[in-house]
């Protein structure tokens, strides 16, 4: 049964859009990592790489663990928010203007790219994920 799961997660994740993974690969090239870089220094840089958010260097591995799930926590919470259609434009609105800050406060590249947000292999979740950055881009122009 796990095999099978696993087998399944496997192909679900080559599914996902090639091309956008290349056109960060690029993005990151260009800028992102020389800013990291500059910033934190090499070592500093290696670790950027493997992890999304800010600050979890400074964590022990049960409070890293612990944070991410917070922040699991307020992205559904964001999400049904957001995207859900029982929700009134105010609380909307209010969701995206709390959203923001905490992006911005969580994530260590807040360029509004997917592949800079998840790393998850959930493609229900990816896809909740990329419209909720999509909404929240679109209401910020």
């Amino acid at each position: 049964m796990k095999n099978e799961t696993v087998k399944n997660n496997e192909v679900k994740s080559s599914n996902l859009d090639s091309s956008n993974l290349s056109a960060a690969k690029i993005n990151l090239k260009k800028g992102k990592i020389s800013e990291i870089m500059e910033k934190e220094g090499k070592e500093g840089t290696a670790y950027a790489n493997k992890h999304l958010y800010i600050g979890l260097e400074k964590m022990g591995i049960d409070d890293q663990k612990k944070h991410r799930g917070m922040i699991r926590r307020n992205l559904r919470r964001y999400v049904s928010i957001i995207l859900g259609k029982d929700k009134s434009e105010l609380e909307k609105v209010n969701a995206i203007l709390e959203f923001i800050p905490f992006y911005k406060k969580n994530w260590k590249i807040t360029d509004f790219k997917i592949e800079n947000f998840s790393s998850s292999k959930n493609e229900s979740d990816l896809k909740d994920y990329k419209n909720l950055l999509f909404v929240v881009r679109e209401s910020m122009e």
